[in-house]
């Protein structure tokens, strides 16, 4: 195998030795030249998130040192739509990625410079369709850059 694409997995393997011992299982499949790109959920960019979408999750003051931590999560306390999930910073995924024996070749912020503005993108998609556009190429351009990739919600690892 020459690829594997790991997204939702990560989100829901809550232990670390458990999404290191996934990657590395997932690097005995692939052949030598093969390329994982694993995704991980960033508490640097969630932490912007719930102001518009879940306010009220700021109310609790032992959410707020996860944002700079990151945390697994289950039951009530779990990510929207799952059961449970892991946030991981940009410095422990690449640790997990190491630790399985992979290197990290590219490192993107799937949310660019417009992270954690779903509804205002929502908004801004069905009233202004061009301008929407260009906000999403934008965000294409902004994914690499250092700034934006390391505050994003979703951190995906090539490697």
């Amino acid at each position: 195998m020459t690829a594997y694409w790991r997204l939702a997995h990560s989100y829901h393997l809550t232990e670390r030795r458990e999404r290191v011992a996934f990657l590395r299982a997932v690097k005995a499949m692939l052949s030598p030249v093969g390329i994982v790109i694993a995704a991980y959920l960033n508490p640097w960019g969630i932490a912007r998130s719930p102001l518009g979408d879940a306010p009220k999750w700021f109310e609790q003051r032992a959410n707020l040192p996860v944002l700079l931590t990151g945390a697994a999560f289950g039951g009530p306390r779990a990510c929207s739509g799952f059961s449970e999930c892991s946030w991981s910073t940009p410095d422990d995924a690449r640790a997990e990625i190491s630790e399985a024996g992979l290197i990290v070749l590219e490192e993107v912020g799937a949310e660019g410079f417009a992270v954690g503005l779903r509804t205002e993108l929502e908004t801004i998609a069905s009233s202004h369709p061009l301008a929407f556009e260009q906000i999403v190429s934008f965000g294409v351009q902004t994914s690499r850059l250092p700034q934006y990739r390391r505050a994003t919600d979703h951190l995906l690892l090539g490697g």
